[in-house]
């Protein structure tokens, strides 16, 4: 019976030092679901959320320079989503007028657009893309030469193939809300209620093999979008290159009416210019 009890004392006294050294030496042992990569320390799953943050960024307007008469026209933009799986979109556009062979090269006139809108898509209908948003346009200057509008939209774009050729028509249809009513009160006659562009895809394609489009667009004047003479229309070919082992796009733009600079919304501009659409 001592024996007995002997041992189950020594057997418990065994247990009590070991399962604590057992228990060490498992975390001393790395798991490979939860381990880190050495290189970076980032787990694995992070870097899944790295990379649908990183796809969240994407191309909304052309991106492009384009020199000529009167000046020399610089645009960027881009989109993104803030909230990955919500096509909810944060959009930027930025609008450079800049008199590059001026001395000291100033910039006449820089315009902002922000955008916030709810994108739905369906890129094999007919129906592609329907977008309901809000943007804000300025020149981001003060005293006499502030210039801003806000509105909110609603803009469709369709598509249609007819024999090889891709259409893309796209529409918006626009509530100004607020304006700056010191500088630019009568800046609803200038650019109405809506616009509309048309976009033919390929059409080069029976004499070259590179990619190539033309677009015309039109928005006209007034309040009430009737006053032709108010309004404005761009127009546009871009024809893709190889230059320099990349391929942008060879642009040729040409515009007429009002409203192409904020600062200049008043003045009717007749401009011509020729670049890339990187």
């Amino acid at each position: 019976m001592n024996g007995l009890v002997r041992a189950a004392v020594f057997l418990c006294f065994d247990l009590c030092v070991s399962l604590p050294i057992l228990g060490a030496q498992e975390l001393e042992q790395p798991n490979p679901e939860q381990s880190l990569d050495p290189a970076t320390q980032i787990s694995p799953e992070l870097k899944v959320e790295e990379a649908k943050e990183e796809n969240n960024f994407f191309r909304y307007k052309d991106n492009y320079i384009l020199g000529g008469n009167p000046d020399t026209k610089v645009q960027f933009s881009l989109k993104m989503r803030p909230i990955v799986g919500i096509d909810l979109y944060l959009a930027y556009t930025q609008m450079m007028f800049w008199k590059f062979t001026s001395q000291s090269r100033p910039f006449q006139d820089i315009n902002f657009n922000p955008e916030l809108f709810y994108e739905w898509e369906r890129p094999q209908r007919f129906l592609r893309t329907l977008r309901f948003g809000n943007e804000h346009k300025s020149n981001g200057r003060a005293g006499e030469d502030s210039r801003s509008l806000d509105r909110a939209f609603v803009e469709t774009g369709a598509q249609y193939g007819w024999n090889g050729y891709q259409i893309l028509w796209d529409t918006r249809l626009f509530w100004i809300y607020d304006i700056d009513w010191q500088t630019n009160a009568d800046i609803k006659q200038y650019t109405g209620f809506w616009y509309s562009r048309l976009t033919v895809d390929g059409i080069f394609k029976k004499i070259a093999s590179g990619k190539a489009e033309a677009y015309v667009q039109f928005n006209p004047g007034g309040e009430s979008g009737t006053k032709l003479r108010y309004g404005a229309w761009e127009s546009g070919v871009k024809v893709r290159t190889r230059l320099f082992g990349v391929m942008p796009y060879l642009m040729i733009q040409y515009y007429y009416g009002y409203l192409e600079s904020l600062l200049m919304y008043d003045h009717p501009t007749h401009s011509y210019r020729i670049g890339f659409v990187l």
